[in-house]
């Protein structure tokens, strides 16, 4: 019979930049002042199966295919993600420092969000 793979990342915010209205900060750091120079994304790294799912607010994200890249307002908004199903939900996360090309891909994405799009190299 099949293992189940269960894993849940509660309800959060992430607060990899220190922020003082958070109160997990001893030092200001760079990020402290801008903390729009950071940008996460996560790649999926298989299609979706039945029992998985992410929350970003009050939305439900399902459905994904292998190698879809979702960003989101990692540090503002609530988030979560569940594998209640049989199969493992592979992804790869990458937190770094946005560049003016990590923004001009992320603002052509957002500007055709719905449509389909050609794959970007990078």
């Amino acid at each position: 019979f099949p293992v189940t793979i269960c894993q849940m990342l509660h309800l959060h915010i992430d607060n990899f930049a220190g922020r003082p209205e958070r109160e997990n900060s001893f030092k200001v750091t760079e990020m402290d002042e801008n903390p729009d120079i950071m940008r996460r994304f996560a790649i999926m790294l298989a299609d979706w199966e039945m029992g998985q799912a992410w929350m970003f607010g009050n939305n439900m994200y399902w459905g994904w295919d292998a190698g879809t890249c979702i960003t989101w307002d990692w540090r503002n908004m609530p988030h979560a993600t569940v594998n209640a199903g049989w199969k493992p939900r592979p992804l790869l996360q990458i937190t770094g420092r946005q560049t003016l090309r990590t923004k001009s891909i992320v603002k052509v994405a957002e500007s055709n969000f719905n449509q389909s799009l050609e794959r970007i190299r990078l």
